[in-house]
């Protein structure tokens, strides 16, 4: 999993000041076998033996060699951006049921390279869930709709003669 970290190099907070600070770990490095160890601030905060960073640091020895650290920094995980946040329309495989997406197919901008990319992507997948989507609406599927249930009845059709009537008339009556 690739990921990004901010580093800062000052001791001088508590580990639950850095906790809220939004620092996530401490990172312990070892110079002998060249090792980095990524411990959570919420692992240290759970050792109420500790309060400080410089007494972790103190006692630390590395895991593999048994050395002494030769650095270490606490770490705030630096979120990526998400590439696809813009693309608004998405071409989706759901699961069977069509309760959720299981898999992205595809993600423009374009409604019309949207539209073309669906019609493609339905022959090789025939027998599948896909839907097209504009961020939450969606726009096409292949999910299977179940007829109404039988206690709903349809509305019955107005009367030719009674469209052409105004309602204010028609309630006079």
């Amino acid at each position: 999993m690739d990921r990004t970290f901010e580093i800062a190099t000052h001791f001088g907070l508590s580990i639950r000041e850095a906790e809220a600070a939004g620092w996530s770990a401490l990172a312990v490095e070892c110079a002998p076998c060249g090792t980095t160890t990524h411990i959570s601030l919420w692992r240290l905060m759970k050792s109420a033996r500790v309060g400080f960073f410089q007494e972790v640091v103190d006692r630390m020895r590395c895991h593999a060699c048994g050395a002494e650290p030769s650095g270490a920094y606490m770490v705030r995980e630096v979120k990526r951006p998400d590439p696809l946040k813009r693309l608004n329309f998405r071409i989706e495989e759901w699961s069977l049921g069509g309760e959720k997406p299981v898999e992205l197919i595809a993600a423009t901008l374009n409604a019309f390279v949207a539209n073309a990319a669906y019609d493609a992507i339905l022959p090789e997948r025939p027998n599948r869930p896909i839907g097209l989507r504009e961020r939450a609406r969606l726009l096409r599927s292949t999910f299977n709709t179940d007829p109404p249930p039988s206690n709903i009845v349809p509305m019955a059709a107005a009367r030719p003669e009674e469209e052409s009537v105004p309602l204010r008339l028609r309630r006079a009556k």
